[in-house]
Parts: structure tokens; C-alpha cells; sequence
């Protein structure tokens, strides 16, 4: 009998679904999978690492590197979050950081984006049509395919796209990294900064916790006056904010060396090109369309996309800037109020006239970072708890669709928000801009909402007791922190990722908790959900409708 249904299994269909996938969705996640699997080996070879196989912390202590790390660290890279339980710079070298910067590069364009741009426009476009005679100029449609998986990938609704879409959108994002690369570079080689050291060990105070507060070293970083280390950390800091990513090479303090001065600069410097990585790539399309319009005198209507994605996710920033400033300024406990109340901390945002003008910059970059860049100046862990829960309602809205940032996407708070004054005004319809948003579109904003925050508080509640079991003096508010920067692919961190180099089962249950969430960050639910099913969905069947009182 079991032999009978052996023989009748067409093992070809059952391989191929099992190891390539039966639907868009199946595919996009086994082939995140098997690049992440890869990641993992590569980031375990010995010819990965300073010191092969020991990694240094964020307070110069070493320890042994484990699989718990590899798995975490490609992860984080590939999802573009950025959380890390040691330093990236002193524990990789530049083969290291090299495959950190192709994981990181590949999660935020996209991996069949890539392939497709890389493989298919180079050998089907070039060979093929030489081989063929088919006219080089000749522009070629996508695939049904690669249309389905690019839009589950990114989230495109145009099945019909042409070559020129995807390659505007891509070379754009290319051409502003390799500005941005020369610009960091520069910086990085010409302009003075200090190495960051823990303060405690500079004033041996009692008060002062470890690991906690950093301070300018009187060295300076490496990459000053270091052309090669300058430009490649040029390069890597280029694609890493690009992507939204939260990686750094710099030190173990994350951009905490350019909190003041002439640093400032480049913190605006990184705010322009996370916002470029984070509004979407239609808009991109829709951008240099304008442009061509413009040159043709011709009138060009952006598309809704783009008017709610831009307007939404400056909305955004005005709301946490407005708070953030009020919690940091006006609360005792806020990290502004700290510094200011702490004499060991006297100059962390410079003095004199600069200081305020430091301060006001922190409190901007911070804000634009936790929409899903991850690089900060200041430790997380010493904000107020308000400020905290303002990063965490950032992170977990997160960045525009189609974008390299994660979140429940801007987007859909739009439409949360439109649909709450649709009911308030008794319409029947949600109406974003004087354009009728389909319900089914609303149905899947607020799946959306109510899986990501079930996700984010389920992990956190679990974790909670697990991570109080172990020692670790940790209130709510920071877990909750950790899974929305984890669900944002954000990258900022309470502490509680630092506590992963632990030995114990509660930091196994932790990062496979937090991996799972960046996972799900990073594909959106929808994809997620449908990942689980192998088929299509053909059923036509449709049931009578009756009311159900709520």
C-alpha cells in the first residue's frame, strides 16, 4: 500500500516544491534561505576573522565565536537590521566585512532583483540577442516569473514591467551609493575623529556602568589619514546606509565618533541617503520620470505611492521628532537631562555655543535612524523610557513598501489612519488623496498590524522571564525595544542583544526569537503567510453573506 503511493508521487513536481517552491512567495523564502545558509559557512570559514574563531566586545574583552553567532550575524545582515552581540570591525577583517556587505547589499535591493539585473540583463540581453539577431535596443518585457517573484519580493503591482523600470530604480540606487562612498571616504581619511573608550576604565567611577557610556580616546580612528582603510570604509558605510542596515566598521561604538563638531555633518550627510534607501524604489521610478517630463514639457502626475509614502514618512518624523525632544529635553531622566546632570559626561555633546546645536542633531538622526538605519550616537540603553517607546512606535512602523527598510511599511499606517476617519465620518469607502484605497487592501493593512504587533508582544512575553531567570537586570520596555528594532530591521539596541554571547539556553531561545522576527521584518507578513503554502489557491467558491453583529 505505502509502496503503491511511492510510485504514484511524481517526485519531479515533489522535489521541485520542496526544494524550489510551488508559488512566488514559497520561492522568495527557500532562496532567502539557501543565501543565508551560505552566508552562515562563510562567516564561519577561519579566513573570516582577525583572530580565527574569537570575536572582541564592545569593552575590548574576547570570547570564543560559536555557531549561535554565525547564525545571528548573517541573519541580522541579510534582513538589514544590524543587531550584533560583538564588534563587526575588530572580529572580521576585510574578507569578513566583505561578505557582511554582500548579504546586507543583497536583503535590501533584493536577491532576484539582483539576479535578475545581474544574470539575466547581462547573458539574455547581450549573448542572446547577438546569438539571435535580435536588435540590441530592443527592450525586453520581464518574465510572468520574475514578475511575480520580483513583486513579492518588493512589492511592485505592476506585473507588466519593463526592463527600464527595474534598472532605473537600481542604477539610481547604485549611483547614489558610489557618491555617498566618495563622500564618506573623504571624510573618513581627512577630517579628524576619536576612537570611542568606555568611560568607566577613563575615570574609574563607581557610578559609571560598564559598556554603557562611551567617550572620545585621545586616538584617533584608524581610517584618518589611512587611504585604504578610509575608502573601504567609505564603501561599506555607503551600502550599509544605503540598505537601512545598522552595520558599521568604524569601532564599538557604532557613528558615536561624529556626535559632535564637524561630525555633525555627516550624520546629515547619512540622513539624506537612508531617506533615499527608505521612501521606495517607485518613487525613484517616479522621480526621474518627473525629470523627463520636465525636459519634454510635458505635465507628469506622480502616483499615489509616491504621495503617500514621501508625505507619510515625513509625518512620521515630525510625530517622534516632536517627542523625542520633549522626553530628551524636558524629562530628568532623559539622556539629554543625564548628561548634563553628570559630571564625568561634561562635553559628550561639546560646550559652548555648539553644544545645544550637538544635542538638537542627536535628537534628529536618532529619529530619522530608528525609522530602520540602526547607526546611532548614544547609547539606547540610557534613554528614558519615553523616548524609548517612541523609537519602538518608529521602528515598528518602519519605512516605505518597496524600500530596503522594514516595519509594517508607512503605507499601511496611512491607511489605518484613513480608514478611523472614514468611520468617524460615516463614509463607506476608505478615500487616501481623492483615490478609493480596495478593501481588500484595507483588510490586509490591518492583518498586517494585528500579526506584527501579536508577533512583536508574543516574543517579548515569552523572553521576558527567560531573560530574568538568567541575572540580567532587564525591564520590559527593554525586550519590547529589541523585537521592534529586530521587526523594523532597525538595529538599535536596549543591551539585551549583548547578552547572546551567553552560554546558556535562554540566549538560544532569545536569538532564534529575535531571528525570527527580523526574518518576518524583512519578507512582510503577507509573504510570510503565504511562504507556508506550496500551491496556488484556485478555489472560486463563494459563500452567502450575513451579518455578524460586532
Amino acid at each position: 500500500m505505502f509502496l503503491n503511493k511511492l510510485k504514484r508521487i511524481n517526485w519531479r513536481s515533489f522535489l521541485y516544491n520542496t526544494f524550489i517552491g510551488g508559488t512566488p512567495a514559497r520561492k522568495l523564502f527557500l532562496f532567502y534561505l539557501y543565501a543565508i545558509i551560505i552566508g552562515m559557512i562563510l562567516l564561519s570559514l577561519p579566513i573570516s576573522f582577525k583572530v580565527p574563531y574569537e570575536v572582541v566586545l564592545a569593552n575590548g574583552e574576547t570570547r570564543a565565536y560559536s555557531f549561535i553567532d554565525a547564525f545571528f550575524v548573517t541573519i541580522s545582515a541579510f534582513t538589514d537590521t544590524g543587531l550584533c552581540s560583538f564588534v563587526v570591525a575588530d572580529s572580521y577583517n576585510v574578507f569578513g566585512q566583505i561578505v557582511i556587505m554582500l548579504l546586507l547589499q543583497a536583503g535590501g535591493v533584493g536577491l532576484f532583483v539582483l539576479y535578475w539585473l545581474f544574470w539575466n540583463m547581462l547573458f539574455n540581453n547581450i549573448i542572446y540577442k547577438k546569438l539571435k539577431g535580435i536588435p540590441l535596443h530592443e527592450k525586453n518585457k520581464i518574465g510572468f516569473t520574475n514578475s511575480m517573484l520580483i513583486f513579492s519580493e518588493r512589492g511592485n503591482s505592476k506585473l507588466g514591467l519593463t526592463s527600464t523600470t527595474i534598472k532605473s530604480a537600481i542604477i539610481f540606487i547604485f549611483v547614489t551609493e558610489f557618491i555617498f562612498a566618495i563622500i564618506y571616504s573623504l571624510w573618513f581619511g581627512l577630517v579628524p575623529a576619536y576612537q570611542q573608550v568606555d568611560l568607566a576604565s577613563v575615570v574609574n567611577s563607581g557610578n559609571i556602568p560598564s559598556s554603557t557610556w562611551f567617550v572620545n580616546s585621545p586616538n584617533y580612528l584608524t581610517q584618518y589619514h589611512n587611504p585604504g582603510n578610509a575608502i573601504w570604509t567609505g564603501i561599506f558605510h555607503s551600502a550599509s546606509i544605503m540598505n537601512n542596515a545598522g552595520f558599521d566598521i568604524i569601532g564599538n561604538a557604532s557613528v558615536a565618533p561624529f556626535r559632535n563638531g564637524s561630525g555633525t555633518i555627516i550624520q546629515y550627510f547619512m540622513i539624506i541617503q537612508l531617506i533615499i534607501g527608505g521612501i521606495g524604489y517607485p518613487v525613484f521610478y517616479d522621480v526621474i520620470q518627473w525629470f523627463k517630463f520636465k525636459h519634454q514639457k510635458r505635465k507628469f502626475y506622480f502616483s499615489l505611492f509616491t504621495k503617500v509614502s514621501v508625505i507619510t514618512y515625513f509625518i512620521v518624523f515630525l510625530f517622534g521628532f516632536i517627542f523625542m525632544t520633549a522626553f530628551e529635553f524636558g524629562l530628568h531622566d532623559g539622556l539629554i537631562s543625564k548628561v548634563n546632570s553628570t559630571p564625568e559626561l561634561a562635553g559628550y555633546f561639546g560646550e559652548g555655543a555648539t553644544k545645544t546645536w550637538n544635542e538638537l542633531t542627536y535628537v534628529i538622526f536618532t529619529t530619522f535612524s530608528s525609522r530602520s538605519a540602526g547607526v546611532s550616537t548614544v547609547p539606547m540603553s540610557e534613554m528614558s523610557d519615553g523616548s524609548k517607546w517612541i523609537i519602538l512606535i518608529l521602528m515598528f512602523i518602519g519605512c516605505a513598501p518597496s524600500s530596503t527598510g522594514g516595519g509594517i511599511r508607512t503605507t499601511v499606517v496611512a491607511i489605518l489612519v484613513m480608514t478611523v476617519v472614514s468611520i468617524m465620518r460615516g463614509d463607506k469607502k476608505v478615500v487616501i488623496l481623492k483615490r478609493t484605497i480596495p478593501q481588500n487592501t484595507v483588510i490586509t493593512a490591518f492583518m498586517i498590524l494585528f500579526v506584527s504587533a501579536t508577533l512583536m508582544i508574543l516574543f517579548s512575553i515569552i523572553t521576558y522571564p527567560l531573560l530574568l531567570s538568567t541575572g540580567y537586570n532587564y525591564n520590559f520596555t527593554d525586550i519590547i525595544f529589541e523585537f521592534a528594532s529586530a521587526y523594523g530591521t532597525v538595529g538599535l539596541s536596549a543591551g539585551v542583544t549583548g547578552t547572546l554571547y551567553s552560554n546558556n539556553e535562554s540566549s538560544w531561545f532569545t536569538a532564534i526569537f529575535l531571528c525570527l522576527v527580523m526574518i518576518v521584518g524583512q519578507l512582510g507578513v503577507p509573504t510570510t503567510l503565504l511562504s507556508f503554502r506550496n500551491k496556488n489557491n484556485n478555489k472560486i467558491i463563494e459563500y452567502s453573506e450575513q451579518e455578524l453583529k460586532i
